[in-house]
């Protein structure tokens, strides 16, 4: 999207936003962005605090213009309102991305899909011998489904075009990445068991650089501490990553 020459009178017109839930996670999408700067709400009882800032469009002119917030309190529900209040204040908005750390799922065999996106699991019935999850969060745009697979085939070159953002945020306090001897999985039933690390079937990653997953994220407002239950989401449900915000 263009962004108009006279940036300081300009009202700006953002089509794509960017939503985290802590403090940490505010700091790194800062580092990710070009000139961020705050901006008020346009809508006088929007409570959310904003940035504007700018990232590069790849082949497509003009840098994207980014919107950046981030929630008042965790929670499904407190996300839901934040991006209500969002969407009031900057109508043009039309990709909102939430971002943050979540605990990962450990799949040491299975492939999933990208195109599921946003798992809501704490909305089931229940009855005497089964768990039916009826979730209903809304499935990923095509324009973001295509961006991701785009990305997959920037990989698949041997391309990793991200890792020169990442490499913008390793300035800030706690972020550089631990050392692979923290990296340890044990035996969902056997606690002292180690699980040795599968060999990457194909070029995934550069050395010593994060790898990036395309599945199934689960969300709900109960934070997840049961291996099992944990274990249930990915074999039936082909979950890779648990976090507790995923606005409707």
């Amino acid at each position: 999207m263009a962004i108009p020459n006279d940036t300081a009178n300009a009202v700006p017109e953002p089509r794509i936003a960017i939503c985290t839930a802590l403090p940490n996670e505010l700091a790194a999408c800062r580092a990710m962005l070009d000139s961020p700067r705050p901006i008020n709400p346009t809508s006088a009882d929007d409570p959310n605090q904003y940035w504007l800032g700018t990232l590069p469009s790849r082949g497509y002119g003009q840098p994207h213009q980014v919107l950046l917030t981030s929630l008042a309190k965790k929670g499904n529900n407190v996300a839901a309102t934040a991006v209500t209040n969002l969407v009031r204040s900057f109508p043009s908005v039309e990709f909102i991305a939430m971002v943050g750390i979540a605990g990962g799922v450990p799949d040491p065999q299975n492939v999933v899909t990208n195109e599921q996106g946003v798992l809501q699991y704490d909305d089931v019935k229940l009855t005497p011998d089964h768990i039916e999850i009826r979730d209903n969060s809304p499935r990923p745009g095509l324009a973001l489904i295509a961006a991701a697979k785009a990305l997959e085939a920037e990989r698949m070159s041997g391309r990793f075009p991200w890792e020169t953002h990442l490499d913008r945020g390793e300035h800030l306090d706690g972020f550089q990445r631990p050392s692979l001897a923290t990296d340890v999985l044990y035996d969902t039933t056997n606690q002292v068991k180690r699980i040795e690390h599968p060999a990457d079937p194909w070029r995934l990653r550069h050395p010593d650089t994060p790898k990036v997953h395309l599945a199934a994220i689960g969300s709900a407002n109960t934070l997840l501490k049961d291996a099992r239950r944990r274990d249930w989401l990915r074999d039936e449900h082909h979950v890779r990553a648990i976090e507790m915000e995923g606005p409707a």
